[in-house]
């Protein structure tokens, strides 16, 4: 709902604070306890323990509040519900430290508030059970050169490059049943195809996949994929798949028509 200029005057507002409160956060140290952008008028507020500190925060051109915890005591907090997340409920959600509210808190279904309860004060954290229905499930990201599998027991294809709604890949890979990931979790569905005549394919990802605009380099790192663009015979070009890893070179020869031997 907002308008373009509004837009960059939030967005310059958002960046001015987050300077502002790094700036405050080295120099408060102990007595400092987070801050917050108000959503009304869009100043900020920063919590401090220490009511001589306040002065800072106004020279600062930010609004102090005094509070009774420090981050360091807050943060201290939440790690001990770290260390001890094996042993949460199932329907503890997760755990963070609220600024705004002083405190950290511990998101639960309404069926684990008292477990939850109990799950922090056995880790030693002075946590507030809040209520939340937002169970997190896993995603999974696309990534070109990953593999994935056109079925459940053997052989593998290797992921092109995302696309609006999925990815591109090999048409040869689509002659099996629709694709699972490289974890073997059902990706998606095949929605065009071309082979042999072609050897093209794509696959509509569904709501535990998110397309990246990345391609695996197999050395641990990734490569960023902006658009396509054909590229003349003798242009540097690399590629990646799971069978050979990465691989650059030049391009030797458009339109070659591959003979597949029976």
């Amino acid at each position: 709902g907002l308008t373009r200029d509004q837009v960059r005057t939030r967005f310059a507002r958002d960046a001015a604070a987050g300077r502002t409160l790094a700036a405050l956060r080295e120099r408060l140290a102990g007595a400092y306890a987070g801050g917050w952008v108000t959503g009304n008028d869009g100043s900020l507020v920063v919590a401090v323990t220490d009511a001589a500190a306040a002065d800072a925060v106004r020279a600062a051109g930010a609004q102090p509040r005094l509070v009774p915890r420090g981050g360091r005591e807050l943060d201290a907090q939440k790690a001990r519900l770290d260390a001890a997340a094996a042993s949460a409920p199932r329907g503890v959600h997760g755990w963070f430290v609220d600024v705004t509210t002083n405190r950290v808190v511990v998101a639960a279904d309404s069926a684990t508030q008292a477990a939850a309860a109990a799950f922090a004060a056995a880790a030693g954290a002075d946590a507030q059970v809040v209520l939340s229905a937002d169970a997190p499930e896993l995603r999974y990201d696309v990534r070109g050169g990953d593999p994935f599998y056109p079925t459940s027991t053997s052989g593998h294809c290797s992921i092109g490059f995302s696309v609006q709604g999925g990815y591109v890949t090999a048409g040869h890979c689509a002659v099996a049943p629709d694709p699972l990931g490289f974890n073997k979790v059902a990706q998606g569905t095949f929605q065009g195809s071309s082979f042999p005549e072609n050897d093209y394919a794509w696959v509509r990802t569904n709501a535990d996949w998110t397309p990246t605009p990345v391609v695996y380099d197999y050395a641990g790192g990734t490569v960023p994929v902006a658009g396509a663009t054909p590229a003349p015979v003798g242009a540097a070009i690399c590629r990646s798949g799971f069978t050979t890893g990465w691989r650059c070179g030049e391009v030797e020869a458009l339109d070659q028509t591959v003979n597949y031997v029976p």
